[in-house]
């Protein structure tokens, strides 16, 4: 089973710990997972005011309603169980 909150699709809010520019901190959507640094997993993650994308750490985002085709990274459940 992933490790990662979120999945490729979902909208999150980007929280930065660093003060770069007021418009950094906003709503994004997860547009790739990537594997753990340290012991956080990291995102690419792409603005839905510019369009620019970012590569970020778990703890710098917080999740909002996604859409219903937000792809998860493990299969989905087959008669109520997961195989494997």
């Amino acid at each position: 089973m992933s490790e990662h909150k979120f999945v490729v699709g979902q909208r999150v809010l980007f929280l930065p710990d660093w003060f770069i520019d007021p418009t950094t901190e906003g709503q994004y959507t997860v547009v790739r997972l990537f594997p753990k640094e340290g012991h956080l997993p990291r995102y690419r993650i792409k603005s839905e005011q510019d369009g620019h994308e970012r590569m970020v750490l778990e703890d710098r985002l917080d999740g909002l309603l996604g859409p219903a085709t937000a792809k998860r990274s493990f299969p989905p459940l087959r008669g109520g169980k997961r195989s494997g």
